[in-house]
C-alpha cells in the first residue's frame, strides 16, 4: 500500500485546491491520497469558516480518499509546529509522498534551500541568528540572510512567498524519513492575494468576497458543493469570537497571560494595559503589535488565551505519542482504514489510549467553541464514513 499525503486547512476549499489535489493524484496514480486537515480553527489564528466535518466531507468529494485532522491546537501553534505536527502523522501512517502547494513549483529550488538551511556555513548562522536577536521574523530573517549571501540565485525571491516558506518547514520535520517530498505550483495570485487568476483565487481572497456577500463573484472560484454550503449553513469570521477572546485577556491577569504560549519580554503587560481601552479584539491587536509581535501572531497568542494553551500545556503535546483523528474517510477504503489505526489515527473515543485522551477532549472543546459561533448544536462526531 502507498500513501500520499496533503496538508492543508481547506478555508475554505476552492478551485486551487481541487486543483492540487489533481495534480497529487495524476502524479501518484497508485496512492492512497490522505489529507491532514487542521481542526475548529486555523494556522491564522481565527475560526474556520465553516466546521471540521464539512471541511472534511467537501475535500473527499474532491478526490481525497481520507482526511486526519491536526491534533489540537498544533493547527494553530505556527507555522513551524503545524510542519512538524503534519509530518509527524505523515510518518506514523507510512506515508510514501507528501504534497503541499507553493508559489514557486520547482522542489529541487527546496532541496538547494533545505540543505544550506540543515548544512549552514559559520557565516551564514551568525548572520541568521544576528537577525533574529534583531526582532524579526523567522521567515523575514531567513530571506534576508539568503538575500546577502546568495545574491546570485533567486533563493531570497522564493523565501519572500509564505507557502514556499512553510514548505521548507515541511521538509525540515521530513528529515530522516522516507518520505518523498512533492509540490504543485499555486494557480492564483499567491497567499492573501485579492486578485482572479482566471477561475482562481487565494482562501483569503474568497473570505473577504464572502464576508461582504459577493456570492456572484465567488460561485464559479469553488466547487458546487463547497458553494452550496457557504450559502445554505452558518459560516464564521474572526470578528464572531472577538468578545469571547477580549473577555478572557481582560480577565485574565499578568501572571496567567505570561503563562500563555509563545508569550515572553513582558508582552503580558500590554495586554493587560490595553485590553481594557478597546471594544474590539481587532483594535486591540492593532495597539499591541510591534515589530517582533505581528497581527497574526498575536491573534494565535488571542486563541491561547480562549483556551488557556499554556507553555506548560504545549510541553506535555510535544512529548505525547503521535495522534490524529480522522474525520472522514470513504466507505469502501477498509485496508487504508486499517493502516491508519495502525498508525495511531483514532475514530472514537474508545480507540484512545490514556495518555491522549486530554487531546480529544481539546477537540471537543475547540468545536464547542466552534458551533456557538455558528449558533448550532454541539457537532462532537465520530468519523463520517462517506
Amino acid at each position: 500500500m502507498k500513501i500520499a499525503v496533503i496538508t492543508a486547512e481547506y478555508n475554505p476549499l476552492h478551485n486551487g485546491h481541487l486543483y492540487h489535489i489533481e495534480k497529487t493524484r495524476q502524479s501518484f496514480p497508485d496512492h492512497f491520497l490522505v489529507v491532514v486537515m487542521s481542526g475548529s480553527f486555523v494556522m491564522r489564528g481565527e475560526p474556520a469558516v465553516l466546521d471540521k466535518f464539512t471541511r472534511a466531507k467537501c475535500a473527499i468529494l474532491s478526490g481525497a480518499d481520507a482526511v486526519v485532522e491536526l491534533p489540537a491546537f498544533s493547527s494553530f501553534l505556527s507555522g513551524e509546529k503545524f510542519a512538524k505536527a503534519s509530518a509527524d502523522i505523515a510518518k506514523a501512517i507510512g506515508a510514501d509522498v507528501f504534497s503541499f502547494g507553493s508559489e514557486e513549483g520547482d522542489i529541487t529550488k527546496f532541496f538547494e534551500i533545505n540543505d544550506i538551511i540543515q548544512n549552514p556555513s559559520d557565516e551564514f548562522n551568525t548572520l541568521f541568528k544576528y537577525k533574529m536577536k534583531e526582532g524579526k521574523s523567522y521567515p523575514r530573517a531567513l530571506s534576508e540572510s539568503f538575500q546577502e549571501l546568495y545574491k546570485d540565485q533567486p533563493y531570497s525571491d522564493i523565501l519572500s512567498a509564505p507557502n514556499n516558506t512553510l514548505g521548507l518547514m515541511y521538509m525540515k520535520a521530513l528529515k530522516g524519513s522516507n518520505i518523498q517530498p512533492f509540490t504543485v505550483k499555486r494557480t492564483d495570485g499567491g497567499y492573501d492575494s485579492k486578485e482572479c487568476v482566471g477561475e482562481y483565487l487565494s482562501a483569503s481572497g474568497i473570505r473577504e468576497k464572502l464576508y461582504n456577500k459577493k456570492w456572484d463573484e465567488i460561485k464559479n472560484l469553488l466547487p458546487d458543493y463547497v458553494y452550496q454550503n457557504l450559502l445554505n449553513t452558518d459560516y464564521t469570521k474572526f470578528d464572531d469570537f472577538s468578545t469571547l477572546c477580549l473577555f478572557k485577556l481582560r480577565t485574565m491577569g499578568a501572571d496567567k497571560i505570561r503563562d500563555l504560549y509563545d508569550v515572553s519580554e513582558g508582552l503580558e503587560n500590554r495586554f493587560v494595559r490595553l485590553a481594557n481601552s478597546y471594544d474590539d479584539l481587532t483594535s486591540l491587536l492593532d495597539a499591541i503589535k510591534t515589530k517582533r509581535y505581528t497581527l497574526s501572531r498575536l491573534r494565535r497568542i488571542a486563541l491561547y488565551a480562549l483556551f488557556d494553551i499554556t507553555k506548560e500545556k504545549v510541553e506535555k503535546f510535544e512529548n505525547s505519542p503521535t495522534y490524529g483523528r480522522l474525520l472522514g474517510i470513504k466507505s469502501d477504503k477498509k485496508e487504508l482504514l486499517s493502516r491508519l489505526k495502525k498508525g495511531g489515527i483514532v475514530t472514537c473515543y474508545k480507540d484512545l489510549k490514556d495518555d491522549v485522551k486530554w487531546l480529544w477532549q481539546e477537540e471537543n472543546n475547540y468545536a464547542d467553541t466552534h458551533a456557538l459561533l455558528l449558533n448550532a448544536k454541539s457537532y462532537d462526531k465520530n468519523t463520517l464514513f462517506i
